[in-house]
């Protein structure tokens, strides 16, 4: 036994180590559009593999190297493409790709040669050795191959194949599992050894890529016929979907035909499910057949809770007795049996030496966030059902809504653009607009494209969506570098524009500084498997107030965590937050934000709402760098006066101090709290969740707490109820 252990140690060691084909890291080039119609013969009928999801596939030869071509097309593609879309899932199999080169990279995962952004082609080329004799698709469906695509070859793919999936679904101290979400054999290549091979994972999510497991309203669910019927509904995605895709799979392998539609799937108690054609051979073996039938059957219940995990498959698929009898020839068995932590430990290192919490997931395990808010709605049958399209406007639409961008409709900028009022038809929106910057720092990321594609996740996820402090998202606008989204919100004015006026009473600012802060505490809230929510660009500019005085955070710019995931932090690494509530701690600390740093800038957001003052261009001529300087600034004065009450120091400017809801300790209460969130020592500043709790122990919310929409309040404890309680307690 112990021999046998051995020589499974050796053989992952000189997979992982090795000259051995998996393991190779093949140079990367960037094509040009002709190089890429060179290397196909000009995309001939006789080069062309077959249609994946959402494009096509050929083959070719590239220096010398026979290599398989991936095209995404906008156009005449098997499914629906939205503006942006194809361009976003080339960048995440890029990111992908580069990322597996320098962690594990599993065998059957196709490898990454070159790729192509040119002359309207986006595409990835993919190195194969030794070459791909055609899809998995196109061998079970082509009479030609019925019978020397034989049972053991059958059986390989399928070890081969359960072997990803399991390495993809392996819980990650740092990430969540990958899940595929858009399995077919159409998107499996398979070499002449008869290894498959995954070339497409458009649909992927998790890992460092976007978790797209709750965003509603997808438009594409999966492939035809290995789609779960339960994926078509928010929230049900799960490593059990691909588990489902998986079984339809197993059952094409071995009945050698395909189940175009879900209904057309055979009864689970009717007739064989293998080919007779494949029981001839001395490899066939009558109980492998009736296991792996079982298997498949297990795979594609209705019940997700009844199917296997993909590491249960695997336990079955190695009991098999083909596989016992090919272990010693079959290159994938190499990795049975042994040390998985070759397979599953990704590697990962926080360059800010700071301790981050660890991350855990469990199969089909939906941890729902705390919404840290008692109004906060939960699910989407909550939300209006004009959010359940998502619609795709031109820029000469949102110019049309705008009356032509008209300067009576423009609101304000924000850091990446600028906001107007709109109209379509008979409903007040809010319209934004992404614009190139020439500040060096937004300019150089050229990230605009993606900040539009993360925006859109956020907001289509139904747990942030239902928030009431989030803008609901219409639709948005994806034309070259013409990128927009529209809200469906009757904006009043940003914060920025009316923190420095009168218009503003001490009761809305009130109510502005507690939802805004219960919206960050929502944000904030730790929910496995998601590191918390960090906005990491508060601003007042960013803040939008309806026709109610409510907040609304409209601007995600630079947001990481929850669903946006650590890909993204390389596109903003040069971009600390915005002028006047930017955290010095962060800065110094090369970048690296945590939760207090967004609780330093709601802190200058509050000093703003109490003093009347705002971070203005004639601030960035004299040097100031925080929105709290001008405010301190101005009351230094005051504190060398003999009137002032220097033990109930008070940052309230004087004609809002003069408000009927204002009370003196509110005032004195509310600087403190302001002074605590912007202390240079990122320990001292408190949670989100603690300035929530002293939000509410204020006077004037106590005295208006239904007109705040706070159903309770905890009540201040007093002298005489606290004896009261104590002589209670004896």
């Amino acid at each position: 036994m112990a021999s046998e252990k051995g020589r499974t140690e050796t053989a992952i060691e000189k997979w992982k180590m090795g000259p051995d084909r998996y393991r190779r890291l093949f140079a990367t080039f960037s094509m040009k559009a002709k190089q890429l119609a060179e290397c196909t013969d000009g995309f001939s009928p006789q080069n062309f593999i077959g249609n994946f999801q959402f494009g096509e596939v050929y083959r070719g030869t590239f220096q010398g190297k026979d290599v398989i071509v991936k095209i995404w097309k906008d156009e005449n593609s098997l499914y629906k493409v939205k503006p942006g879309d194809n361009e976003e899932r080339y960048k995440d199999e890029i990111r992908l790709q580069n990322y597996f080169k320098v962690n594990d990279l599993h065998p059957n995962m196709a490898k990454f040669y070159a790729h192509c952004d040119d002359g309207g082609y986006r595409a990835i080329i993919y190195h194969l050795q030794p070459k791909a004799v055609d899809t998995l698709q196109n061998l079970i469906e082509k009479v030609a191959f019925s019978d020397t695509f034989t049972w053991p070859q059958r059986i390989k793919v399928a070890l081969g194949f359960a072997s990803l999936l399991e390495f993809m679904h392996a819980p990650h101290p740092n990430y969540l599992p990958y899940l595929i979400r858009n399995i077919d054999a159409a998107h499996i290549l398979v070499d002449e050894d008869y290894e498959p091979l995954l070339f497409d994972v458009s649909m992927i999510s998790g890992g460092i890529l976007t978790d797209k497991r709750n965003v509603w309203y997808q438009y594409v669910d999966g492939c035809c016929g290995y789609v779960d019927p339960l994926c078509a509904r928010p929230g049900k995605w799960s490593d059990k979907c691909d588990v489902f895709s998986y079984g339809i799979l197993l059952l094409a392998l071995i009945g050698k035909r395909f189940y175009k539609d879900n209904a057309e799937l055979p009864p689970i108690n009717g007739s064989p499910l293998v080919h007779q054609s494949l029981e001839s051979g001395s490899d066939f073996y009558s109980s492998d057949a009736t296991k792996i039938a079982n298997l498949a059957k297990t795979c594609v219940q209705s019940d997700p809770r009844t199917r296997p995990t993909m590491e249960n498959i695997m336990i079955s698929l190695q009991s098999l007795q083909i596989v016992k009898h090919y272990a010693s020839t079959w290159e994938i068995c190499k990795l049975l049996n042994g040390d998985k932590a070759s397979l599953t430990g990704y590697h990962y290192s926080d360059s800010s030496g700071k301790d981050r919490r660890l991350l855990t997931w469990h199969s089909g395990h939906f941890s729902q966030l705390n919404r840290g808010s008692d109004y906060c709605r939960a699910g989407k049958n909550t939300l209006e059902e004009d959010y359940d399209t998502l619609e795709v406007f031109s820029y000469k639409e949102l110019s049309m809504f705008t009356n032509g961008f008209n300067e009576q409709n423009f609101i304000g900028k924000f850091q990446f653009g600028r906001v107007f009022r709109g109209m379509i038809q008979e409903k007040k929106v809010m319209v934004k607009i992404w614009e190139p910057s020439d500040e060096i720092y937004l300019a150089s990321q050229g990230g605009n494209k993606g900040r539009l594609r993360d925006e859109i996740a956020l907001l289509r996820d139904a747990r942030f969506s239902s928030h009431p402090n989030m803008v609901k998202l219409i639709g948005y606008c994806h034309e070259e570098e013409k990128l927009g989204a529209v809200y469906d919100l009757d904006p009043h004015q940003t914060l920025y524009n009316l923190s420095p006026k009168d218009d503003l009473t001490w009761l809305q600012r009130i109510k502005v500084a507690y939802e805004f802060a219960r919206l960050l505490e929502f944000l904030h809230a730790h929910n496995l498997p998601y590191m918390p929510f960090l906005v990491r660009n508060i601003d007042a500019a960013h803040i939008i107030l309806d026709k109610d005085y409510s907040p609304k955070l409209f601007d995600f710019g630079m947001s990481i965590g929850g669903i946006i995931l650590d890909a993204r932090i390389d596109r903003n690494r040069f971009l600390f937050g915005c002028y006047g509530y930017m955290d010095a701690d962060a800065f110094l600390d090369g970048g690296i934000w945590y939760a207090c740093s967004d609780v330093f800038a709601y802190g200058c957001v509050l000093l703003g709402l109490i003093s009347k003052k705002v971070y203005t261009e004639e601030d960035v001529k004299n040097g100031s760098v925080y929105v709290s300087d001008s405010a301190i600034a101005y009351y230094d004065e005051e504190k060398s006066k003999a009137c002032f009450d220097q033990a109930r120091f008070s940052l309230v400017e004087r004609e809002l101090s003069k408000d009927g809801d204002h009370f003196a300790n509110d005032g004195a209460e509310l600087t403190r709290l302001a002074l605590q969130c912007v202390a240079f020592d990122s320990f001292e500043r408190p949670s989100m969740k603690q300035v929530v709790k002293c939000l509410l122990n204020l006077l004037v919310v106590r005295k208006h707490a239904k007109e705040l929409g706070i159903k309770q309040v905890v009540r201040r404890k007093t002298k005489k109820s606290r004896i009261k309680q104590k002589s209670s307690r004896r």
